[in-house]
């Protein structure tokens, strides 16, 4: 069997731009072989970012969206400064705290064994001696103080008095039942200011202003805020209010004096200034002054 000698088919010529880089405009546009699969440029590959899970930008070295967030090294260095922050102030209360209780404790105690001889000289020593450990806390965080100085609206003001006459009647009321079911002494807060000259306006300043400003500077005004930085607002107010009590070292006036700083720490947080505070703690205390220079006596 004889076989025809028939030439091989002509071989095509080379598609355009075959072994080359092929880019996005050309995929599509002409059939890719092998070589230019090949040939894809390495930088035009999808990657995926191993931290984030982001797509990572082909032109970039490192993921962008991993560097726009703080490093953990950063995140833990502002943890650190915001528990030292809190520490801070926690410790710059309670210091505050103690020195005007050792102030209380001290006064108590030489009352108690000078047999009770001097007594308005004594609490005016302590008064005075509390005013400037106040006073001096005050220039020194006065951060806490931004603020808190701002005239509120009238109906806080408004409001502080009614709250006050509210606090006084539950603290004559508790502690009527207390001198009259058990006999407890009744203390009377304007004996001591009585027939001396201008007593009363003594006894105004004495039981009223001074406690008035002073107090509500240091707890309502330092003590509070410093706690709000560790603590809830509620948490804050209520330690602030029990403090407040403990202070006075008169176990049967705590309820009252407890509720009393409780309704002050309320006024301060949300009418955002002292004022409200201090007019509350005024009326409370002159309607007690009141009620001893006029013969109704109330231990408070």
């Amino acid at each position: 069997m004889t076989h025809s000698a028939e030439p091989f088919p002509p071989i095509p010529p080379p598609l355009p731009g075959a072994g080359e880089p092929i880019g996005a405009a050309q995929i599509g546009a002409a059939p890719i072989g092998i070589g230019a699969v090949a040939a894809l440029p390495i930088a035009q590959a999808i990657r995926f970012c191993r931290t984030c899970g982001r797509e990572w930008d082909a032109v970039a070295q490192t993921c962008t969206a991993c560097d726009s967030r703080p490093a953990a090294g950063s995140r833990n260095e502002q943890a650190r400064q915001q528990y030292d922050v809190e520490r801070r102030s926690i410790s710059s209360a309670v210091w505050l705290y103690f020195s005007l209780l050792a102030v209380s404790i001290f006064t108590m105690i030489v009352i108690t064994v000078s047999g009770e001889k001097h007594t308005l000289a004594l609490v005016t020593f302590a008064q005075v001696a509390m005013s400037l450990i106040i006073i001096a806390w005050a220039i020194k965080d006065r951060a806490l103080l931004r603020g808190a100085f701002a005239v509120p609206k009238i109906g806080w003001l408004a409001l502080a008095v009614p709250v006050g006459v509210v606090t006084y009647a539950f603290a004559h009321g508790v502690l009527w039942v207390l001198h009259a079911e058990l006999h407890v002494p009744v203390m009377n807060a304007a004996e001591d200011y009585q027939g001396l000259p201008n007593g009363l306006l003594l006894g105004v300043l004495g039981v009223c202003v001074q406690p008035a400003v002073f107090e509500e500077l240091g707890f309502r005004g330092l003590i509070l805020p410093s706690l709000q930085r560790a603590l809830t607002t509620f948490e804050a107010i209520t330690v602030t209010a029990l403090i407040f009590g403990i202070l006075h070292l008169t176990v049967l006036s705590l309820p009252h004096l407890v509720a009393m700083g409780w309704m002050a720490g309320w006024l301060r947080t949300r009418s955002g200034s002292l004022y409200p505070a201090m007019v509350l703690h005024f009326t409370h205390n002159a309607l007690v002054l009141a009620s001893d220079w006029y013969g109704g006596s109330l231990l408070w």
